[in-house]
């Protein structure tokens, strides 16, 4: 089974030799590198140009359209059976490839999730696939705790964080890919989601290990990486739920929004790291933006849900969320 490698880099110079070298030195056969660059203005091509072109092959974009426009062209022009997603900012394990694949000769398995590490703090898990809470937002499984036993285990998941995750090509392009509007976040939940609605489930593989820096690109708390999670989620929402689920979703959206701020009092989790370098002020703008702008395409956001393939079935949304939950404490108060 041939895999594709696929990798989209924006001013990736400090990170991207040390990923290319571990992917030369996996343990696997069949499979081949590409790397669609989002008009870096570093030595980020240059780097890339180093290495064999028989080995990596790059696709050098004009401007910044984003991850998943980038991710959409590589698997067009892939020659795998599955697309591996990777982060630039990634190292993995010889056997990456070589245990995830494995899973792909059960029919009903679209997708394949890896174990992921933060890369400076080894011990600790980033994520161990995805898991849903009811108003669009996901979480890794396992963020931010200890390595345990609770992690060497195969197990189903939502689906995998888009740092690294495979699936399969015929399906990716059947659903249309990744929302290209998404621009930064979101990518994996958009395409996860058509993948689960579809049908097709996603295995957690705890051998298929890789190593992360945690939000290089954006910035862990960043004005951006606010922005635009909350603008996305609010996007999945409205496509992918059914109605009565969005309407739902306000309740837990308020509870989310209860925890961030007991995150701010308390000085613990994600909200109050965020407001280390920033205000509550500019927190709440940021997500006034985001409203006002899914409120402003509110009308191409209904047409994408109307356009979704037949293969879609709107009523799995709720099994997923209850088969696959992350509670609103654990988004807000755990960094």
């Amino acid at each position: 089974m041939r895999v594709s490698v696929a990798i989209v880099t924006f001013n990736s110079a400090d990170v991207i030799r040390e990923c290319l070298d571990s992917l030369l030195n996996l343990d696997f056969e069949d499979y081949e590198i590409l790397v669609y660059d989002n008009a870096s203005c570093d030595d980020t091509c240059l780097i890339i140009e180093g290495y064999p072109q028989d080995r990596i092959r790059l696709v050098k974009g004009n401007y910044n359209k984003g991850f998943g426009y980038a991710l959409n062209r590589l698997s067009e022009i892939s020659s795998g059976e599955i697309i591996a997603s990777l982060n630039p900012d990634t190292v993995v394990d010889r056997k990456w490839i070589k245990s995830a694949v494995l899973h792909f000769e059960k029919s009903d398995v679209g997708m394949v999730s890896s174990r992921i590490h933060f890369k400076d703090n080894p011990d600790i898990i980033d994520s161990a696939g995805h898991l849903i809470y009811p108003d669009g937002l996901n979480r890794g499984r396992g963020h931010n705790q200890r390595m345990s036993e609770n992690f060497l285990k195969i197990t189903d998941v939502a689906f995998p964080s888009g740092s690294a995750g495979f699936y399969r090509k015929e399906l990716f392009l059947k659903l249309g890919g990744i929302d290209e509007s998404l621009f930064l976040y979101g990518d994996d939940t958009d395409i996860g989601i058509k993948f689960q609605l579809a049908g097709y489930r996603c295995v957690y593989e705890p051998d298929s290990v890789v190593y992360h820096i945690y939000s290089h690109s954006a910035g862990r708390y960043s004005d951006i990486k606010a922005y635009f999670v909350e603008r996305n989620r609010l996007q999945i929402l409205l496509k992918y739920f059914p109605v009565r689920l969005i309407g739902k979703s306000l309740f837990y959206t308020l509870k989310r929004v209860f925890f961030h701020n007991l995150s701010a009092l308390t000085g613990r989790g994600s909200t109050a790291n965020y407001l280390k370098n920033s205000s509550a002020l500019n927190l709440y703008r940021l997500m006034f933006m985001a409203y006002l702008e899914s409120a402003a395409n509110i009308s191409s956001t209904l047409e994408k849900r109307r356009a979704l393939p037949p293969d879609i079935d709107r009523e799995r949304m709720e099994k997923l969320i209850d088969s696959f939950p992350i509670s609103a404490r654990e988004i807000a108060m755990v960094d």
